[in-house]
């Protein structure tokens, strides 16, 4: 009887939710939960780094102070408070945007799947690294698009090899990279590299989503820059990037953020309502 209701409704099911596979995401996460097993495959923080002590104070402090509020619907593009708190606290890596201009995620997988409801479709062309973040290709997956694969280097991306693909005829509706320690080559941009991008974003009117969740995890120097900064200082103001980032990897919750135009915050915040 379970057997035919679930072909009964296999074939309700859409084009791109048939796409589906299983994830490989989630495959790994089933490995980590064995107690013999230390996984290096996925992006795991350490669990006995979880602030566990300062998490429950902090809700046990908004559950006493402010219930009503803490339990209750909140605004589509989360909490405003948090939202002006990302905008100051971005600031200084040189992202001055408004917080009109921040949107709160569950998680920045959220964010990629927003990405793909507003900007794909099937055979819609789509500029990646090779490799690159699988679970960027598993959120886009049921959009049906196609694949721009570029080559990196010791300095990341190949930015020449983009310029040709451009140059050649190639009009993807994004370029998505991982800016600082990419997963999972765990190369980081150069510094000419970085400006390179953002000039050529700029003279090919080229988006660009930065996805950027291991930013704040190096152990030596300083804080790898940012794309969306760079546009920032060029324009005045986000227009050619995306830029999307995470406390999962650094304090062990699931929310993350996503900067983004003016524009584009009144378009995805349609899409998220």
């Amino acid at each position: 009887m379970i057997s035919d209701t679930t072909d009964f409704l296999t074939d309700k099911l859409s084009t791109g939710a048939r796409r589906i596979t299983s994830s490989a995401i989630r495959d790994l996460l089933k490995l980590t939960e064995q107690p013999d097993v230390i996984s290096f495959a996925g992006g795991l923080p350490a669990p006995e780094c979880f602030p566990t002590e300062e998490i429950a104070a902090a809700a046990e402090r908004v559950l006493i102070e402010n219930p009503i509020a803490a339990l209750q619907y909140g605004p589509t593009e989360g909490y405003a408070p948090l939202r002006a708190f990302l905008a100051e606290y971005m600031a200084p890596l040189g992202l001055r945007v408004p917080a009109s201009q921040v949107l709160i995620t569950s998680g920045s997988q959220q964010g990629l799947d927003l990405l793909g409801k507003l900007f794909l479709e099937p055979d819609a062309l789509v500029a990646v690294e090779e490799p690159t973040y699988l679970g960027a290709l598993q959120a886009w997956r049921p959009y049906c698009p196609r694949y721009l694969t570029l080559p990196m280097d010791d300095e990341g991306l190949d930015v020449a090899a983009l310029e040709r693909a451009l140059l050649a005829g190639a009009t993807p509706r994004f370029l998505y990279l991982v800016s600082c320690f990419q997963n999972p080559t765990g190369i980081s941009l150069s510094s000419a590299r970085r400006q390179a991008i953002v000039e050529l974003a700029a003279r090919h009117q080229l988006l660009i989503v930065e996805d950027d969740p291991y930013g704040e995890l190096y152990y030596e120097g300083e804080r790898p820059g940012l794309l969306a900064a760079l546009d920032v200082a060029a324009h005045g103001e986000l227009r050619h990037i995306v830029y999307l980032s995470t406390f999962s990897k650094n304090a062990g919750t699931r929310p993350a953020h996503r900067l983004d135009g003016r524009a584009r915050c009144a378009r995805r915040s349609l899409y998220t309502r």
